[in-house]
């Protein structure tokens, strides 16, 4: 399988440019996989994912430092981000941890911010991706993060920068996301077209 680094041969095979491509345009998404093996004495070892697999026809490479950093063993389930090896355009696995126990720590935040009600701005919404954010500040102080806002929930996309209500929920990588999203002021855009509007004598 040739040294650590630089596994694999060159190239990332006929799906590999789609694989890299869709890493860079999506750099912390995370993945969710099994242990598959590793070798101490050669430094590394790979991941096994469904996903991962389609984008780039092989598994993923982990050095053992991560493995050894998270306490995993072959086999269990971990959740990690992609990084593409400059050289090869091979996927790197970068180890956020064991998924069991990041969901328990998810699960854990969600009771403490709770469901909701919360109240929030459409920060952004992308069209063609399908999905944008909901900033609110008490469940940022809980999650760190943005409401991932999924397109079935989205008002439309004149609200961005509207004020809503929501509840939210845990997606299956453990993030919080809008559910039942009401909007209650009027978006950016819409705000500017009344603007525009001529004054009626």
């Amino acid at each position: 399988m040739g040294g650590g680094k630089d596994f694999g041969g060159k190239g990332a095979g006929a799906n590999g440019g789609r694989g890299v491509q869709f890493v860079k345009q999506n750099p912390n998404r995370e993945y969710m996989g099994v242990v598959k093996s590793y070798n101490m004495e050669k430094g590394y070892g790979f991941l096994e994912c469904p996903e991962t697999k389609q984008l780039f026809n092989r598994d993923v490479y982990i050095d053992t430092e991560q493995i050894q950093t998270h306490t995993v063993e072959v086999g269990e389930e971990v959740t990690f981000l992609i990084k593409i090896n400059n050289r090869t355009g091979n996927p790197q696995g970068v180890l956020l941890g064991k998924s069991g126990a990041l969901k328990e720590q998810a699960n854990a935040k969600l009771e403490q911010a709770g469901v909701g009600p919360h109240t929030g701005i459409i920060k952004s919404y992308n069209e063609g991706k399908g999905f944008g954010f909901i900033e609110c500040a008490e469940t940022f102080q809980v999650f760190n993060q943005d409401v991932f806002l999924h397109k079935k929930e989205m008002p439309s996309v004149e609200h961005v920068g509207a004020e809503v209500s929501f509840m939210i929920m845990l997606n299956a990588k453990g993030q919080p996301q809008a559910t039942n999203v009401q909007v209650i002021g009027a978006g950016v855009q819409e705000v500017e077209e009344e603007a525009a509007l001529p004054e009626i004598p």
